[in-house]
């Protein structure tokens, strides 16, 4: 699971037999990260349970937003006085977190304090005197719910098969407790399904024409979302798209020739939308390419507004750096 670093530090040796560690404490933590009775308590179950096994200086869990693209701190387990003031990780193209995030493959770095794209967390390493990390990301079938960080006061720690086998259950039930945890939300949300765009949908009669009309879906969406909206409207001989809504309007560039966009514009005549971030496949990426250099972003949602079976136009959610996005 672990890749280990280019240089082969020592391993540690487990404190207790495989079958004890595995039998008594996986039997009784992974119940407990299950069941606890807030997201807080999961995480915080988890982290202190690696620590009161493997024995790690710091233990650090983030949840990762994908509209603004960085880690949100939830729980910390640390040794000694000082206390982690961090409560967000920016992430960045290139750093050692964010590809973890993308790729959701972990890593072990052997001094995260020396490593020039640990960005923050190089910072923080300093401060704490860590130097060997593992980070790990915490996902499930394919999405990234965050990032679990470990580190050490040594250098170049590489966990045995034990150890590493351990991480691998905490980590999956941890994963699990997050999604449970996601689904509960949503259907707290599907009782009273969000207020404002229910509201936008009963008032929109009374709003006086399509632009006004246009305008309000825009603003709602965009709060809803918490990323930038445009709307791209269909011009009379369907050659190009302009830009009805958004920061293009009104603008000699806010104007999108239909056969530069050819294979999206084919898409979205089969009512097929489309979502472009880091993790997606070259194919989606090329056929998005001309409008993401368009609207300078970096990822991508982009809907078609069909009426009576004729494409109208099409929305964009906007991204100004990569983010991965869910069917949720």
């Amino acid at each position: 699971m672990v890749k280990p670093t280019d240089h082969p530090p020592a391993q540690r040796p487990d404190r207790r037999a495989a079958k004890e560690l595995i039998k008594q404490d996986l039997s009784q933590i992974l119940p407990a990260i299950w069941e606890a009775e807030t997201l807080e308590k999961s995480i915080q179950v988890a982290l202190e349970a690696i620590r009161a096994e493997f024995g790690y200086s710091m233990l650090w869990m983030g949840l990762y937003d994908r509209f603004n693209h960085v880690l949100t701190t939830r729980g910390v387990v640390t040794h000694g006085p000082r206390r982690f003031s961090q409560t967000a990780l920016s992430l960045h193209p290139g750093d050692l977190l964010e590809q973890v995030v993308v790729q959701q493959q972990p890593m072990v770095v052997a001094d995260i304090s020396e490593e020039s794209r640990a960005g923050a967390w190089a910072r923080i390493a300093k401060t704490f005197e860590l130097q060997g990390t593992i980070i790990l990301p915490v996902q499930r079938r394919g999405i990234c719910f965050g990032l679990m960080i470990l580190s050490s006061r040594r250098w170049g720690m590489v966990p045995g098969i034990v150890e590493n086998s351990t991480l691998l259950a905490i980590n999956n039930a941890l994963a699990e407790a997050i999604h449970q945890n996601a689904l509960e939300e949503q259907r707290q949300q599907t009782k009273q399904p969000a207020k404002p765009l229910l509201n936008l949908l009963s008032s929109l009669s009374l709003l006086p024409g399509l632009d006004a009309r246009l305008a309000a879906i825009a603003d709602e969406t965009q709060k809803f979302v918490g990323a930038p909206v445009s709307i791209y409207w269909l011009e009379s001989r369907g050659r190009s798209f302009w830009c009805r809504i958004g920061k293009l309007k009104g603008k000699a560039e806010g104007t999108l020739l239909v056969s530069e966009v050819q294979a999206l514009y084919q898409r979205f005549c089969t009512n097929e939308m489309l979502t472009v971030g880091e993790s997606e496949g070259s194919l989606k990426a090329s056929m998005a390419s001309r409008l993401m250099q368009h609207l300078t972003v970096q990822s991508l949602m982009a809907i078609p507004i069909i009426y009576q079976g004729d494409l109208q136009g099409f929305i964009t959610v906007e991204g100004s750096s990569p983010r991965i996005w869910s069917d949720d």
